[in-house]
């Protein structure tokens, strides 16, 4: 099953991102085995304000614990994460045969 993180950063929280991006680097390459896709949400100005990973997991729980464990998120970086399931059916991501 696929989900969607969509994780919005506080106001004015850029410095704070680029302090914490290598661990929230490592974490996520330490997991890597369940992304599908991933990268930062840009503002207006194309800084990074967010992040955005679609992720295979068994459960919303499971996906919420590894959201949840994401340094960005521990360490204060985003201030909003939306999870949702979703079906992939159409495009390069999408299950084949399906």
């Amino acid at each position: 099953m696929q989900f969607v993180i969509y994780a919005k950063d506080k106001p004015n929280n850029l410095e704070r991102r680029m302090e914490v991006r290598p661990s929230h680097l490592e974490y996520w390459g330490k997991n890597s085995d369940k992304i599908l896709l991933a990268g930062p949400l840009l503002d207006e100005n194309d800084k990074p304000c967010g992040s955005t990973l679609i992720v295979e997991g068994n459960s919303l729980e499971e996906v919420r614990a590894l959201a949840e464990a994401d340094p960005y998120w521990t360490d204060g970086v985003f201030g909003t994460m939306d999870i949702t399931a979703t079906n992939l059916f159409l495009g390069k991501l999408a299950p084949q045969g399906d």
